[in-house]
């Protein structure tokens, strides 16, 4: 809709593989360097798989 920020299906999973799918915004992604392929780890560490 108009004036809406784009957002993106974001895929959560856990380590026992359990999977949990959101929409976020894609802002927060890029200002937190997400990116397809990235890990983000409980205590925020950040790195790419």
């Amino acid at each position: 809709m108009p004036g809406e920020k784009p957002k993106v299906t974001v895929t959560l999973e856990d380590e026992n593989g359990a999977r949990r799918y959101l929409s976020v915004d894609d802002n927060f992604l890029v200002k937190n360097g997400l990116d397809i392929g990235s890990v983000w780890t409980e205590d925020g560490n950040l790195s790419a798989e």
